[in-house]
């Protein structure tokens, strides 16, 4: 039946803001002029991000397809600490200004990401001058002075992922913290987490601070993050939402999202859906798959999978304000390089010559 209703939006005008959506199997360049626009489809339910980059946005068509249909922007790498930091202690700031000033001539907003990961952190970041690990006390000062630096800089982010991806993801312990790799963790501790939140509330008190973190419809994850989160709301610590990074797969079920979110709910946070993308191919699955063709079946699938979270997102817009895609077109997906360098994916709304698929227009369908 869902397949029926997408294709039956051939056959009658469906009219927002005085435009139409084309039958997605006759499309032409024309009709995608007048297509509907996602930001203004759900302008009175949530933001409709996507994360670009200036290579990307010099394309003309992601250009367009950035300006048509979305409200927001994230900065895929620009804004992380190894893009900005220099070791000579100055900022690289010209490609995240370049994006900023996109979104203000634009009027869209932006989502300030991170400012605290374990990666994309360069190395020498915790060191001293001898080439010497910081200690805990040295550590915090730096911290706050990037942290600093970076929110006055931005002043017109108003949110932003103040940590990301900072729970473990090893499914024989319940121990909350990710230690490999983390030299936050192993100079401060578990208590890093707190303090940054600290931080960045007392460098700008009327901003939003998220933490951020991936594989939430994991229940193992899932439950290490609700913990540390509770227990963050419940020290009294500034954080004011979660940041669930949505890279599904066409094999998940709906349901696990709806259990998802309303879990995360139950705590009072505002929820962002801050990387949202729906692979064709399990998450574990690791295959090269060179000769994968996007079949109809799983163009299909994929449609009523992202219509289906819509509906769910649309029904808890109480909680979630934002709702953000990692990306604009395929070819342009990270999922083309992962976790299989060259494997084709197909994971977003919009194909390789920038056109809407079955997927967009199923999340249309979806508010009807």
């Amino acid at each position: 039946m869902k397949v029926i209703a997408i294709q039956l939006l051939s056959l009658f005008l469906l009219f927002v803001s005085g435009t139409v959506i084309p039958n997605p199997d006759k499309r032409n360049k024309s009709a995608e002029l007048r297509l509907v626009s996602l930001s203004k489809t759900f302008e009175s339910d949530f933001e409709i991000g996507a994360a670009v980059s200036n290579e990307k946005l010099s394309d003309p068509t992601t250009h367009k397809i950035v300006e048509r249909h979305f409200s927001s922007i994230t900065a895929e790498n620009a804004m992380k600490p190894i893009m900005l930091l220099r070791k000579n202690g100055t900022y690289n700031w010209q490609a995240a200004d370049k994006l900023v000033a996109f979104a203000k001539k634009n009027k869209m907003k932006v989502r300030g990401h991170t400012l605290l990961w374990h990666k994309q952190t360069p190395d020498w970041f915790f060191k001293d001058n001898k080439g010497k690990d910081l200690n805990k006390t040295q550590l915090y000062l730096k911290q706050y002075s990037h942290m600093k630096a970076v929110m006055e800089h931005f002043d017109s982010v108003d949110v932003w992922d103040v940590v990301n991806e900072a729970v473990s993801n090893q499914y024989n312990s319940d121990f909350i913290y990710r230690k490999k790799g983390s030299q936050w963790f192993k100079i401060c501790g578990q208590q890093f987490v707190s303090k940054a939140f600290e931080m960045a509330h007392a460098i700008s008190p009327k901003k939003k601070l998220f933490y951020n973190d991936y594989g939430l419809l994991s229940k193992h994850k899932q439950d290490k993050v609700f913990r540390l989160l509770k227990g963050l709301v419940d020290k009294g610590v500034p954080i004011h939402g979660i940041g669930i990074q949505a890279h599904w797969n066409i094999y998940n079920k709906a349901e696990d999202v709806e259990i998802l979110i309303q879990r995360f709910a139950s705590l009072g946070l505002d929820i962002h859906i801050t990387e949202l993308d729906v692979s064709v191919f399990k998450g574990n699955d690791q295959s090269k798959h060179r000769n994968y063709v996007f079949t109809k079946k799983d163009q299909t699938k994929q449609a009523e999978f992202y219509s289906d979270i819509f509906k769910i997102f649309r029904k808890y817009k109480d909680h979630i304000s934002s709702v953000s895609f990692w990306g604009v077109r395929d070819n342009e997906s990270w999922l083309n390089q992962h976790p299989v360098n060259g494997r084709r994916n197909y994971p977003l709304l919009f194909d390789d010559q920038g056109m809407p698929k079955e997927s967009f227009y199923a999340i249309i369908q979806s508010t009807k």
